[in-house]
This record gives C-alpha cells, sequence and structure tokens, in this order.
C-alpha cells in the first residue's frame, strides 16, 4: 500500500483503510487522547497534521495558492475543511474530525452505511452517536 506522502496511485475501487485528522496546534488533553488512540489501532494508516504540517504538505502537494488560502482561512476548523477536500482528493480514506472516535467492536471496524454516493460511518464522541464523513 502507498505511504500517506509518496503520491503513488490508489485502487479507487475501495475507501482505503486511512485516518487523517487535524488540529492546528496545541491540542488539550482529551484531543490528544484521541490522537493516542487512533495511533494504536493495528493495521490503520493515521495522520494527524497540525498547521505547519499542512501548510507543508499542501504546498508540496498543490502549490502557493492553495497554502496561501489554507493560512487565509478565518478560523481553525475552516482550515481543517479546507485541507480534507485536498487530502481526500489525493489519498482517499477517512477523515475524522480531533473530538470524533470509531467505535471499534472485537477489531472490526463499524461496517460503512452507503448513501448519496459518500461513506458514512458511526462514530462516538462524549458517548453520543454522529456521522463522519469520507471521500
Amino acid at each position: 500500500m502507498p505511504g500517506l506522502l509518496d503520491g503513488a496511485a490508489l485502487d479507487s475501487s475501495r475507501i482505503p483503510f486511512r485516518v487523517y485528522m487535524y488540529w492546528d496546534q496545541n491540542p488539550p488533553t482529551e484531543i490528544q487522547e484521541n490522537f493516542d488512540y487512533h495511533r494504536q489501532i493495528q493495521g490503520l494508516d493515521y495522520q494527524v497534521f497540525n498547521k505547519d504540517h499542512a501548510t507543508e504538505w499542501l504546498y508540496q502537494n498543490y502549490g502557493v495558492e492553495a497554502r496561501g488560502l489554507f493560512l487565509g482561512a478565518r478560523h481553525p476548523a475552516e482550515a481543517a475543511d479546507f485541507l480534507r477536500v485536498h487530502i481526500m482528493q489525493l489519498y482517499g480514506g477517512w477523515w475524522l474530525v480531533a473530538g470524533g472516535w470509531w467505535l471499534v467492536a472485537g477489531g472490526w471496524w463499524l461496517t460503512p452505511i452507503s448513501g448519496s454516493g459518500m461513506k458514512k460511518a458511526l462514530t462516538s464522541c462524549a458517548n453520543k452517536l454522529h456521522r463522519t464523513f469520507c471521500c
């Protein structure tokens, strides 16, 4: 399987077993625990971006204009949305908001639900179920 940053083509017939997250800087304890939780899932290609890493990644993969738009975001959530679109376009996989948690039971992820050309997966945050979307 190609690495996150090597730009190799992916099989477009399935969603890659990859998860991406973003937190601009200095994540609070509960967010860092979430990062640590996902980092420990066996077989998961997992990447967390911070503002510096995202800025460089966008520049390397999409150029100076994308970097400038990212840096011009009015809020970290807006920057994360901009980054998400670019990562999903290039690599595919799953984007999880930093406060979201995958529900993993018995070593299996919940089966994605198809709908409207997008995939949805149930996640939980503070014991509340919600959906996270991928491309």
